[in-house]
């Protein structure tokens, strides 16, 4: 029986060294990220094929509900509903209102 590759998912960690939070490749919040560049601070994309690597990478990170789907069904069925061939799921129940973060900290380049 063959397995079928796993699937990929690209991710941007905002202010992954003062309070990471985790955005999707669709998500409104990645016109915000700051690319590292030598001597300074940026922020981190890359692809991953579970979220617990960026668990891993980046203790405390929090998941923007961007990606909602990937944590609730996984990254596989996540991209198959982005891409129109699963329906989409209900949203999850509004458990109380998350304040807005603010700016980027490190300010707009």
């Amino acid at each position: 029986m063959d397995v079928a590759p796993a699937e990929e998912l690209f991710v941007v960690v905002l202010c992954p060294r003062l309070a990471p939070m985790a955005h999707g490749p669709r998500c409104s919040f990645r016109h915000l990220f700051l690319p590292p560049e030598p001597g300074r601070e940026g922020d981190w994309s890359g692809t991953v094929t579970d979220l617990d690597q960026v668990r891993e990478r980046f203790p405390g990170v929090l998941f923007h509900t961007c990606l909602w789907d990937a944590l609730q069904y996984g990254i596989r069925r996540a991209n198959a509903i982005a891409a129109g061939l699963e329906p989409t799921p209900s949203p999850p129940p509004v458990e109380g209102k998350r304040r807005p973060r603010g700016g980027h900290p490190y300010g707009r380049a």
